[in-house]
């Protein structure tokens, strides 16, 4: 079984807070994955974004606070609900993308795994991939931001 976060950045005033609209995009756009990565607009994680949220909130569960930066990067934004019954969509604000870039940006990921790091496997080859990833979602956060773009999250699973 696969599942993937996927993570989409566009202008907030191309943006239609309408669950159908959102899964229409969002479908439209895992589709061109590839193509929207190579351009800085995508991201996706594969399986490993549960992991990736509690290395921000200290290897424990956090409860998804707006005012909670450590709370953004992965599961944070207002949720619209679909009406297929998947997960909902995440929508992120444009400052709400620039908290979030900043907060990676600063972040020390040795910090971060430090404090979560035994929750998380505690292997080298865990906190390799984990900071991959971590690099790649702040260098895509940090994109986003600079283009002043609000970003949907989408869940596929």
């Amino acid at each position: 079984m696969s599942y993937h976060q996927h993570l989409r950045a566009l202008p907030p005033s191309e943006l239609v807070l309408d669950p159908g609209w959102l899964a229409e995009h969002m479908t439209a756009a895992w589709e061109r994955l590839p193509e929207e990565y190579a351009a800085g607009v995508a991201h996706a994680v594969e399986k490993d974004f549960f992991v990736h949220a509690l290395l921000y909130t200290g290897g424990s569960e956090a409860a998804d606070d707006p005012s909670d930066v450590r709370t953004l990067p992965v599961f944070g934004g207002r949720p619209v609900f679909r009406e297929d019954g998947e997960p909902p969509f995440a929508v992120m604000t444009p400052e709400q993308v620039a908290r979030t870039a900043a907060y990676l940006a600063q972040a020390d990921f040795d910090a971060l795994w430090a404090a979560a790091g035994e929750q998380l496997g505690g292997t080298a080859a865990d906190r390799d991939h984990l900071r991959a990833l971590h690099e790649q979602l702040a260098a895509f956060y940090g994109r986003a931001a600079a283009a002043g773009h609000s970003v949907v999250k989408a869940f596929w699973f």
